[in-house]
């Protein structure tokens, strides 16, 4: 690894590292929690983990969770130990719960995984057999492996800290690639306002930079794979939601939002598999849909801050709007 300056990456992240004690402990000499370490220093980025921080007013658990929630890249350590089970959560461990937090808050999320069938990983055999928790781990260590997650194996220190140090720098690479504003919305009900809002941003941000379906998409374009484009090269997708959001009906009379190819469905499904950050824009009185009213897929839009947008008020509300997203494009 190398630690001049120009191998910094642009923007500095604050990076929640999750492990067990072992990992931070073994091998002798040079952990594998301290090979992660000096990684993400090297790339410009600030190392957070729980023990770090002294005693609060809160139980661990939620100090946990709050100290994920306060940083853009989750790194997880997964051996074959599971560790302790959270106190009033007792079937889940802390590193299971950071992994699950990560997730609902949206993180990058970036797994390695202890070779299992490595001849020497540089950890006593005594601290690799989890008699109680075993089965649990390898549970935990499989469901990472199902959730879209490309988990990289290791086994030594050095190794491992090159993965966690290109991680950092592919995803830094591809962040810088997402400036772009997606607006998702209902033509029934919120093209008026949506063109509105589309030419507000566009003067603060510029029309490349703003993604409307109608003004973008040209002819003869397939429409779904330029809206995946779209989503995918986007630092923040807008979903304006109007009264009328998950009310709207198709031709045969069923709420479009159960159609699996709605192309509003189909956006912010996107954008949730994608981690591209959402703003919920709730348009006069309409309310936050809840998660058990939305189908499966977008159960994850619940977990995102909406932001209020009223007609009678649409100057100063836009104005607050294009200064949180200034801050949302920055901090990719």
């Amino acid at each position: 690894m190398t630690n001049s300056s120009d191998s910094r990456d642009s923007v500095s992240w604050r990076v929640f590292v999750s492990y067990t004690s072992e990992m931070g402990e073994y091998p002798k000499g040079q952990s594998y929690v301290a090979a992660v370490k000096d990684a993400i220093s090297a790339r410009g980025h600030v190392f957070v983990d729980l023990r770090d921080y002294p005693a609060a007013d809160k139980s661990p658990a939620e100090l946990g969770q709050d100290l994920v929630r306060g940083c853009q890249v989750y790194v997880g350590l997964l051996g074959t130990c599971y560790g302790s089970p959270v106190r009033d959560r007792p079937e889940m461990s802390y590193t299971e719960l950071e992994f699950d937090t990560a997730t609902e808050a949206g993180l990058d999320r970036l797994v390695f995984l202890l070779d299992t069938d490595a001849t020497d990983v540089g950890i006593p055999p005594s601290r690799l057999i989890d008699l109680e928790f075993g089965a649990r781990q390898e549970a935990f260590r499989r469901r990472t492996q199902d959730s879209r997650l490309l988990a990289q194996l290791f086994s030594d220190p050095s190794r491992l800290g090159q993965q966690v140090e290109r991680s950092l720098r592919e995803l830094a690479e591809k962040r810088q690639l997402r400036d772009g504003i997606f607006v998702s919305y209902r033509r029934q009900e919120s093209k008026h306002f949506a063109g509105r809002l589309c030419d507000r941003l566009t003067d603060s941000f510029g029309a490349d930079r703003v993604f409307i379906d109608v003004v973008t998409i040209r002819p003869g374009v397939d429409f779904a794979q330029a809206i995946n484009r779209a989503v995918k090269t986007s630092a923040v997708l807008l979903a304006i939601i109007g009264p009328h959001w998950l009310a709207t009906m198709d031709e045969q009379g069923r709420p479009r939002l159960e159609d699996p190819k709605d192309m509003v469905r189909l956006e912010i499904e996107a954008a949730l598999a994608d981690n591209v950050q959402i703003i919920p824009i709730l348009v006069d009185e309409t309310t936050m849909p809840r998660q058990r009213d939305l189908p499966e897929s977008l159960a994850g839009l619940v977990r995102f801050n909406a932001f209020v947008v009223r007609h009678e008020n649409f100057r100063n509300d836009a104005e607050r709007l294009v200064t949180e997203l200034r801050s949302v494009i920055r901090d990719r």
